[in-house]
């Protein structure tokens, strides 16, 4: 079964177990995605599109539950104490796993990646990671004024970092190292 088949079952999931806010985050999510895949040929949109329609599955799950869970099904690291919010991503990928009893090494990293990104990432891994920062719904969306013909899939995700590690920085907020590394990995 291909992840087309997936997203009429996933969508009801969502739309359960989300805030409307962030199902709409999550939808908004989806169809960038998508339509990046589509732009940037990409071999399967629909599976971008599933992988943005679950990457928040967890989001609003309270945090000591996401550790606890976390912890319990082998995807907790050391470095997660200092940096929590990271581990929405991790438990989204294992709940599309379970709950749709969908299985795909690449949507797994995809939705891990999501927040930090990191050196070496996939196609998909880029499109969620860019999907999730240009979604219409976030606020600074109607002020980005990107031309898409302009960067390649790499190079756009190389601009999402830098826009998204500024702002963090500039909020006093330390990176995580998987970010960290990306970042200095380009400065090289």
């Amino acid at each position: 079964m291909n992840a087309k088949n997936f997203i009429e079952h996933l969508n009801i999931l969502a739309k359960e177990t989300l805030s409307k806010h962030r199902y709409q985050h999550s939808l908004g999510v989806a169809q960038s995605a998508k339509d990046l895949a589509v732009h940037y040929h990409y071999s399967d949109p629909d599976l971008a599109y599933l992988c943005g329609l679950g990457h928040d599955i967890a989001r609003e799950t309270p945090l000591e539950a996401q550790i606890i869970l976390a912890k319990y099904i082998g995807r907790w690291r050391e470095i997660d104490a200092d940096f929590p919010m990271v581990l929405h991503g991790r438990i989204a990928a294992y709940i599309l796993k379970e709950s749709l009893d969908f299985s795909s090494f690449l949507l797994d990293q995809a939705c891990c990646l999501h927040t930090t990104g990191r050196i070496g990432m996939t196609d998909l891994d880029y499109i969620l990671y860019i999907a999730d920062y240009i979604e219409p719904g976030r606020p600074y969306a109607k002020d980005l004024q990107l031309d898409f013909s302009e960067f390649t899939l790499e190079s756009l995700g190389e601009y999402v970092l830098r826009q998204s590690t500024d702002y963090l920085l500039a909020q006093g907020k330390a990176l995580h190292p998987d970010t960290a590394d990306w970042l200095s990995s380009l400065e090289k």
